[in-house]
């Protein structure tokens, strides 16, 4: 994937409708969380809420879509190749849109529990995930999950939304996403 043209391409997107509908039942605003930041619209939208943002990417050009925006603060971190702790405190939302399959299966899990240590009561966390069909994964350029490995890994949490999708867009895409809520 050519990240640098993707955060060109997807600067002026809308935030996913995951991330609009997570931000509509959030209780509360405060820290936030997005991992892979991309085009920013996510971060902006989680900013234009009311959350203090830690925009997360590895790529220059998302780090300056989102740079001089108030209350979000980008970060240069290569969550793929570091081993990195997640910015210090307690996360009412964090987003990892379309990002984890792509640090890897040791990675992402990791950062995944780091995320489930990091979220405060009832916060909630937007994922998608890839599932064994997606182009990407049968090319090896990212990792596959089960919807029970899903289920295990938040075991406890609140699934109050999720998506198995098949869909054929310029590549066959095999999407696991959803909201988690925290208990």
């Amino acid at each position: 994937m050519e990240w640098k043209k993707f955060a060109v391409e997807t600067k002026n997107r809308n935030p996913w409708p995951l991330v609009t509908e997570a931000i509509s039942i959030s209780r509360c605003t405060g820290l936030a969380l997005d991992i892979g930041s991309g085009g920013g619209a996510d971060s902006r939208a989680m900013n234009d809420a009311g959350f203090l943002v830690y925009a997360i990417d590895s790529e220059p050009q998302a780090l300056r879509n989102v740079k001089g925006l108030g209350g979000i603060m980008p970060l240069k971190i290569d969550l793929a190749k570091e081993k990195s702790e997640l910015p210090k405190g307690k996360y009412n939302m964090v987003v990892a849109y379309n990002s984890l399959p792509f640090f890897g299966r040791k990675n992402a899990f990791e950062i995944m529990s780091e995320t489930k240590m990091r979220m405060s009561k009832r916060g909630v966390f937007v994922f998608s995930l890839f599932g064994k069909d997606d182009d990407f994964v049968k090319r090896k350029k990212a990792f596959s999950v089960t919807k029970e490995e899903i289920y295990r890994k938040f075991k406890g949490w609140e699934m109050v939304h999720f998506i198995e999708e098949h869909k054929t867009e310029g590549k066959k895409w095999h999407i696991l996403k959803g909201i988690l809520r925290k208990r």
